[in-house]
């Protein structure tokens, strides 16, 4: 992107206000998960330091568990904007219809089209030091991490427009400039 997504704006909001809002509309714990050294000031959420230097997402997960502990975490990533509190609170109700067994590393994460959306969804608590050992073992990508716990997909096909389009670039940020999320 050439900038810091978190602070693009959408409809005059920052992504990772918009992300913590959403999070809020559904009775989460809204913080934000930042990058060795890298901090937001003037921003009102708790901020979260990763454990690991260039670690990527994943080490972002990790932080966040390993604070949230022993509570799941529901994580939305700021660079999907169009991820609203329906989406949010289809991922809880699945949730709460099939219950974590206790100390088991599962998520419930989105899916559209068959792909996964590894940075929408709900973490249990016992995810945390899985994502430890992975991270331990060399590895950065978020999806063979969730590879290595038990996870159920929500699927979110009949949702229109597509809420994970993701802002990676300036083309994707103009095709989501104006889009609000659903609420």
């Amino acid at each position: 992107m050439g900038c810091d997504k978190a602070l693009l704006e959408v409809d005059g909001v920052a992504l990772v206000r918009r992300a913590a809002a959403e999070l809020e509309a559904v009775g989460a714990e809204a913080v934000a998960v930042v990058g060795r050294g890298r901090a937001y000031p003037g921003l009102p959420l708790p901020q979260i330091e990763d454990r690991r230097v260039d670690c990527g997402p994943l080490a972002g997960l990790e932080a966040a568990l390993a604070w949230a502990s022993p509570r799941p975490v529901l994580v939305l990533a700021c660079d999907l904007p169009c991820v609203g509190r329906r989406a949010l609170e289809r991922l809880l109700r699945r949730a709460a219809d099939l219950p974590p067994v206790e100390g088991a590393a599962r998520a419930w994460l989105a899916r559209r089209d068959t792909r996964l959306q590894p940075l929408c969804g709900l973490y249990a608590a016992a995810c945390g030091p899985v994502f430890a050992r992975v991270l331990d073992g060399g590895e950065r990508s978020v999806l063979a991490a969730v590879a290595a716990i038990d996870h159920e997909p929500v699927d979110f096909d009949d949702f229109t427009p597509d809420p994970f389009l993701n802002v990676n670039t300036p083309a994707d940020f103009a095709a989501v400039a104006g889009w609000t999320a659903t609420p």
